[in-house]
């Protein structure tokens, strides 16, 4: 059903077989998914399948489909494929089509399906998106395929629906993704056998009450409808049934948002839901059912979508200027449930430890700060009912800090980064040092480091004078990246030259616009397995040769990024 060397979505082949009613006893959609990735994984190991380099994707061997196509043609079950041929055009004559049980015409460049009648009564999946020249579908085209169960439109140019999709009283799954003159879906509410509805990226203004009608819906997706203002109160707590929810409702004027919101919370089927709402305030208080949740995206404020989640990730993102502490308690349950929490652009925030200790943060395992201006460290040393004794962060393995520009020091008091896996710092400017040696010698799983754009960093570890201090090992610290870090010595300050760092992991560094450092670090840095620097500006890489050459290397780059400089500024002015 899809073009030659095309790489297939698996989410797109969980909506045709959950529609196609492939699945006997299907529990649920993430159900659907679990069988399908299985199959997948089972025909990629005999080759009737192939990886691709994009997640969540697969892709058939030009041969294994020839080969599917030649016993399909053969078979009672027919396929008429013309997919990424290059059709601007679709002319089937009038009874070709009787045998057959699927079409698929997408990827190509049609802009118009026939305006009569075609004799399609045992197609049951028809495939015609990513036409983007098609604007109209005809009743009459319609009223020929009563029989269909899977009809995907997406990424076309439909301006309006036809009046003629009620009589297809089978249909179960109808994608109309990136239609974005759509605007008008009442239509929609006569499809009663409906179990997935997607309407991301269309032009509808709401989601008008016709859609309650749909109580066998298990899957809606609603995102980026930029001109979505209203939803019917009422609707969304008819449709029982549902078990995935993705639903924009930022533009949704906030006394029906909040009554929706409360709509959602409520559903008892629901397992995934990925929200987007302007503010905290106006989402009221309540007894939501949060624990069934088995993922969710949850976004608070904010101008932009943070990502594209999958299915089983757990996100809370909190982009506003005013937090109020302590957090509601739905929020709170959120957060307890989350291991991935982004706080963005909030004012009236100094750090994270004591001021969030008690709405637990300090037991996530990611969290990004985002352009939070007043955040000056994240673990201060005000008790405020925290226990002194007590090592933070102990279960966090990413933390993101992003144009915090107060941010002076990460933490006063003692810290314990044992499942830190990823560190990115960019653009604080305030910052000095990164860690103690103390919180150094924690980091056995630290396996990529990135700091950028943090011009007064003067050093990333700094201390150790004491003797216990002057062994340090990253064992599994792969990547290290300096960037625009114009007032750093060195990437380690302390010790004397006794000292020992050993980085066994290590395989590349790169480094660039650190005009200051001359030094590695005192004593000896062994890194077996890293063989050059990247000098990045220069796109040139200087070869390691010996037990601690990343210190003899170090002198080099300066005379090399002011070479590319000069090179660069004769081109401009030759």
């Amino acid at each position: 059903m899809f073009p030659e060397d095309c790489d297939i979505e698996l989410k797109d082949l969980v909506f045709y077989m959950v529609g196609l009613e492939k699945f006997d006893n299907l529990e649920s959609m993430e159900d659907a998914r679990y069988r399908v990735q299985n199959a997948v994984n089972m025909l990629t190991s005999s080759c009737l399948l192939l990886n691709t380099e994009r997640e969540g994707y697969t892709k058939m061997h030009d041969v294994v489909r020839d080969v599917a196509l030649l016993i399909s043609a053969q078979g009672k079950k027919r396929y008429w494929v013309e997919a990424g041929k290059g059709l601007t055009k679709w002319e089937p004559r009038n009874k070709s089509l009787e045998s057959y049980t699927g079409i698929s015409l997408m990827q190509n460049w049609i802009s118009n399906l026939p305006v009569c009648e075609v004799h399609t009564s045992s197609i049951d999946i028809f495939l015609v998106n990513d036409n983007m020249e098609l604007s109209m579908i005809s009743d009459k085209f319609i009223e020929g395929m009563k029989e269909v169960k899977v009809l995907d439109i997406k990424n076309c140019h439909i301006t309006h629906l036809p009046q003629s999709l009620k009589l297809l009283t089978k249909l179960r799954m109808l994608n109309l993704s990136g239609n974005k003159s759509l605007n008008e879906i009442s239509v929609l509410g006569e499809m009663k056998e409906l179990e997935i509805l997607i309407l991301n990226r269309t032009g509808i203004e709401e989601i008008p009450k016709e859609i309650g009608r749909l109580v066998n819906l298990r899957q809606l997706e609603v995102n980026r409808c930029f001109n979505m203002t209203h939803v019917t109160p009422g609707v969304i707590s008819k449709l029982e049934n549902l078990e995935e929810l993705c639903i924009d409702l930022s533009k949704v004027s906030e006394g029906v948002n909040g009554c929706i919101v409360v709509e959602v919370m409520k559903l008892s089927k629901l397992t995934y839901l990925d929200l987007m709402v302007n503010s905290i305030d106006i989402i009221p208080e309540g007894d939501f059912k949060i624990e069934n949740l088995k993922g969710f995206f949850v976004q608070i404020g904010g101008f932009y979508r943070y990502n594209e989640p999958k299915s089983s990730d757990r996100y809370l993102i909190i982009s506003s200027q005013h937090l109020v502490i302590p957090l509601v308690k739905w929020l709170k349950k959120l957060i307890e449930r989350s291991p991935i929490t982004i706080l963005q652009r909030i004012e009236k925030l100094d750090n994270i430890i004591p001021t969030l200790y008690h709405e637990g943060f300090n037991n996530l395992e990611h969290i990004e700060l985002d352009a939070c201006p007043n955040v000056s460290c994240l673990v201060d040393d005000d008790d405020d009912g925290t226990k002194t004794e007590e090592k933070f962060f102990m279960e966090l393995k990413k933390l993101r800090l992003t144009e915090l520009k107060n941010l002076r020091v990460l933490w006063k008091r003692h810290v314990s980064l044992t499942n830190l896996v990823t560190l990115y710092i960019r653009g604080c400017e305030k910052l000095k040092r990164v860690f103690t040696v103390r919180v150094a010698q924690d980091l056995v799983n630290l396996k990529d480091l990135s700091i950028t754009n943090s011009t007064i960093l003067e050093e990333v570890i700094w201390g150790g004078d004491d003797e216990s201090e002057n062994i340090i090992a990253f064992p599994s610290l792969a990547q290290i990246s300096l960037k625009g870090l114009w007032g750093l010595k060195s990437f380690y300050s302390g010790g004397s030259e006794n000292c020992s760092i050993t980085y066994p992991s290590l395989v590349d560094v790169e480094i660039s616009n650190c005009f200051s450092m001359k030094i590695w670090g005192h004593g000896t840095h062994e890194t077996p397995k890293l063989k050059s620097i990247l000098v990045l500006r220069a796109g040139r890489r200087l070869q390691l040769d010996g037990p601690n050459a990343i210190n003899d290397v170090l002198p080099k780059i300066k005379p090399i990024e002011d070479a590319e400089d000069e090179e660069e500024w004769n081109y401009k002015n030759y």
